[in-house]
């Protein structure tokens, strides 16, 4: 949880400790380009942009279009989690499904 909150604090996002989950979700969902690794898009084809995300099923805001790479990253670091859930699905995709039972690797 350390990690997490010095990341959001290195991208430029100080309120990290004074906001909730969702707020803390919505107002990084536009800078989580910035964490995880930095690979370039033509060398690697799983860094297409192809995943979305949204913080709750019937939310209208959706975030994205994000890597495999960028999504299994964060995955990693504690977002998307089943304690965390969001809900994600392939750009243009029909069905958003709960984060913890995607695997990005």
């Amino acid at each position: 949880l350390t990690d997490l909150c010095i990341q959001c604090m290195n991208i430029g996002y100080n309120k990290v400790y004074n906001v909730t989950r969702e707020d803390l979700l919505t107002e990084t969902g536009k800078q989580l380009n910035s964490l995880g690794k930095k690979k370039e898009v033509e060398d690697n084809p799983d860094e297409k942009k192809v995943w979305e995300y949204k913080l709750n099923k019937d939310d209208s805001n959706i975030f994205g279009p994000f890597s495999t790479i960028e999504m299994s990253d964060w995955q990693e670091q504690g977002f998307f989690t089943l304690e965390n859930q969001v809900f994600l699905r392939r750009v243009g995709g029909p069905v958003f499904r709960p984060s913890g039972r995607i695997e990005f690797k």
